[in-house]
C-alpha cells in the first residue's frame, strides 16, 4: 500500500510539473505560448492574432509583448490617443519630461497619428528567468498606470 501511495504521489508530482510554468527559458524556447504560461501566474494573458502576447492588469492597463527572435529581444508597448486639441509642443514636452525622469521605459509622441506610444525592450540573448520577467512586467504596468494618470491629469489623453 505504501508503495502504491508513493507511486501515486510521484505520478501526481510529474503531472503537475508538466503543466507548470517553466522557471527559466533558454533563448530558443522564448515563444508566445511559453511567455503566456509564465505570465498567467500573475496577470490576465492572451495571444493576439499577430502572435503578440497581451498582458492585462486590472481593467485598463495592458502591455503588448512582441518577440523579435532575430535580435533576441522582447518589445513591450502600448499606445493611447492624445486629445484632439492637445498642442503638439505640450505633447512633446510631456513625453520628453517623462523620459528624463524615468530611464526604465520610454514614451514617444507620434504627431501624425496623435498617439503616445510607451515601449521598453528586454534582451533575452542568455534566456529568460521567469521571476525577472514577472517582476519586469509588474514594474512596467505600474509605470503605465502612473503614465496614464500623469498624462491624463496634464490634459493630454482622451
Amino acid at each position: 500500500m505504501k508503495k502504491l501511495f508513493a507511486m501515486f504521489l510521484c505520478a501526481a508530482a510529474c503531472a503537475a510539473s508538466a503543466f507548470a510554468a517553466p522557471g527559466r527559458l533558454e533563448s530558443n524556447e522564448v515563444s508566445a505560448s511559453n511567455l503566456k504560461l509564465i505570465l498567467n501566474e500573475r496577470f490576465g494573458t492572451s495571444i493576439d492574432d499577430d502572435g503578440a502576447v497581451i498582458v492585462k492588469k486590472g481593467k485598463y492597463f495592458e502591455a503588448r509583448i512582441e518577440i523579435d527572435s532575430e535580435n533576441k529581444r522582447l518589445i513591450f508597448g502600448h499606445a493611447w490617443a492624445a486629445k484632439p486639441g492637445a498642442a503638439k509642443s505640450k505633447c512633446l514636452e510631456k513625453a520628453n519630461q517623462w523620459n528624463i525622469d524615468r530611464a526604465f521605459n520610454t514614451v514617444i509622441y507620434d504627431a501624425e497619428n496623435k498617439r503616445f506610444i510607451w515601449f521598453y525592450y528586454l534582451a533575452y540573448t542568455g534566456g529568460l528567468n521567469s521571476t525577472n520577467l514577472l517582476d519586469t512586467v509588474e514594474i512596467l504596468l505600474n509605470n503605465e498606470e502612473e503614465l496614464v494618470k500623469n498624462f491624463y491629469e496634464g490634459g493630454l489623453l482622451e
